[in-house]
């Protein structure tokens, strides 16, 4: 959760999160003790979101791209 809340620092408000994903992937990814897998960075990202966004820090937008 701590480097989820450092890439909203950087971001702000405006979290795309898939790009703070590849910016989670990409950096624990960077482990030599013991690499993650997808599955568990995955599940790990995920958890620190709801965690984020319970606190208030992250709120959904709404907004449909499509």
């Amino acid at each position: 959760m701590t480097l989820l809340m450092e890439i909203y620092k950087i971001f702000g408000k405006d979290v795309n999160v898939v790009v703070a994903f590849d910016l989670f992937k990409k950096i624990n990814q960077q482990r030599k003790d013991k690499p993650y897998t997808l599955k568990h960075l995955r599940n790990m990202f995920i958890v620190a979101l709801q965690n984020l966004k319970y606190m208030g820090y992250v709120s959904a937008t709404r907004q449909n791209t499509f």
